[in-house]
């Protein structure tokens, strides 16, 4: 698993569980048709791209040190992260009816996120980090009193 590009695809009803922590240098990760793919232990890795759709369902224990971080969901499906940690840039799309939440994001650089048609984005606790987003009337962005950007989060109707 070590320094490696690394392709994981979960789909019609299967599923996929990592018992390991992972240090790779890139993940790319697709999932669809109700597949699964869950992470029990740390991921670590440069560069990480994730598309779900079809109500898939992903979840990872912790992500750490990434340079980037691209995750979209459509139809139905749903991310769940307790933590992401020291990362430079993220980006999110959630999309169809979809879901993603990140419980708590620390010390990343940029976090942009984009909202549309009646999805969620749950983030409760943000420290240390610049968010930008962009969000659809009829979606939901939310997140808990203690959220505290180093910046003030700029907002851009769609």
């Amino acid at each position: 698993w070590n320094n490696n590009k690394f392709q994981l695809l979960s789909s019609k009803w299967s599923s996929i569980i990592i018992d390991s922590n992972m240090y790779i240098e890139s993940l790319t990760i697709a999932s669809n048709n109700e597949g699964s793919i869950i992470f029990r232990s740390k991921l670590t890795t440069n560069n990480l791209n994730l598309a779900i759709t079809d109500n898939a369902y992903v979840e990872f224990k912790e992500i750490h040190d990434a340079n980037y971080i691209s995750m979209i969901t459509l139809k139905g499906s749903q991310i769940y992260i307790p933590t992401i940690n020291e990362c430079k840039i993220i980006d999110f799309a959630a999309r169809n009816h979809s879901l993603i939440e990140i419980a708590n994001i620390f010390y990343s650089n940029d976090i942009h996120l984009s909202i549309s048609h009646f999805s969620i984005i749950r983030i409760p606790t943000i420290k240390k980090t610049k968010l930008t987003f962009k969000r659809d009337k009829n979606t939901q962005l939310t997140s808990s009193p203690t959220l505290i950007p180093t910046n003030q989060p700029s907002y851009s109707p769609s």
